[in-house]
C-alpha cells in the first residue's frame, strides 16, 4: 500500500476526529488509519466509515502510572503540565507503537490538534527507505511527535518504540526520548521545513502546510473558531 496517514483518539480526544478529517479531506483523499486508544462505540463506528479502524495493541511491558514516577518528577510534571498529565503520559507512549501499527508503507502520523491547511504531499520529498522525519522546535534540538513521516522500515521508529517501554518512568513524554535518539544521529533521519508542523504558538505564518494546535489553548482555539481556515471564510465572508 502506498503512503497514508495515521491518527489516534480515545474518548476524550475523540470530539477532534470530524474537525480532524474535514480540514484533512477537503485536500486528500489518501487512506487514514485511525488507531483505537480507546475510543466511544460510536467514534469507532465513525472511523470505521471513514477509513481504517485499527484496535491498539498494547505492549505488555509498557505500564505508564504516576506511581512509577518519583516524587520530584511527579511535582516538577504537574507545575509545567498541570495534573492532566496522568492522563496524557500513557497516550504519548504509546504514539510510536501506534506508529508501527501502520498498513502503509510510507506515514504521516498527525495528532488529532493539526489543522492540514494545504497539500502536504511534499513532506515526503528525499523520504528514503528506513527514514523518520520531524520537525525541530526548539534550539537546543527538541523536536516535536505532532508531526512524523516514516517509512514503515525506520530503524529509529523502532528504537523509539522500544526506547518508551525502558524510559518512560524517568522521561516526561515520547518527545524528550525521540529527540534524544536523534541528537545521537544513530539513526537515518530527516529534518523537516517547519510549514509541515507549524506550532500555532510562534504566530501565523501564510506558507504553513499544517497547523498545530498545541495545548489546551489550542483547543480552544479549535473549539471557538474552529481553526485557520474557518477564521480566514470568517474574514472573507464578514457576518452583516
Amino acid at each position: 500500500m502506498g503512503w497514508g496517514v495515521v491518527v489516534a483518539a480515545d474518548q476524550k480526544a475523540e470530539w477532534l476526529l470530524a474537525w480532524w478529517w474535514k480540514c484533512y479531506s477537503h485536500h486528500h483523499n489518501q487512506p487514514v488509519a485511525f488507531i483505537d486508544f480507546g475510543m466511544s462505540d460510536k467514534a469507532k463506528e465513525w472511523c470505521h466509515k471513514k477509513g481504517i479502524l485499527i484496535p491498539f495493541t498494547t505492549p505488555p511491558e509498557l505500564k505508564v502510572s504516576k506511581e512509577s514516577v518519583g516524587k520530584k518528577e511527579q511535582k516538577k510534571w504537574e507545575a509545567i503540565y498541570g495534573p492532566n498529565v496522568w492522563h496524557s503520559r500513557p497516550l504519548w507512549f504509546k504514539k510510536p507503537w501506534a506508529m508501527l501499527q501502520s498498513p502503509f508503507t510510507q506515514s504521516v502520523w498527525m495528532d488529532l490538534d493539526c489543522e492540514v491547511c494545504k497539500p502536504i504531499e511534499g513532506i515526503f520529498t528525499a523520504l528514503d527507505p528506513g527514514v523518520l522525519g520531524a520537525v525541530r522546535v526548539g534550539k537546543k534540538g527538541h523536536y516535536n511527535s505532532g508531526v512524523i513521516v516514516y517509512d514503515q522500515n525506520s530503524l529509529l521508529l523502532q528504537a523509539w518504540a522500544e526506547a518508551c517501554v525502558k524510559k518512560h518512568a524517568s522521561a516526561i513524554g515520547d518527545e524528550t526520548i525521540l529527540s534524544q535518539l536523534i541528537r545521537k544521529n544513530r539513526y537515518p533521519f530527516k529534518e523537516l521545513p517547519p510549514e509541515f508542523n507549524w506550532v500555532m504558538g510562534w504566530g501565523y505564518h501564510p506558507h504553513l502546510k499544517i497547523a498545530h494546535w498545541v495545548a489546551s489553548w489550542g483547543k480552544l482555539c479549535i473549539e471557538t473558531m474552529g481553526g485557520i481556515q474557518s477564521a480566514l471564510d470568517t474574514l472573507s465572508h464578514p457576518i452583516r
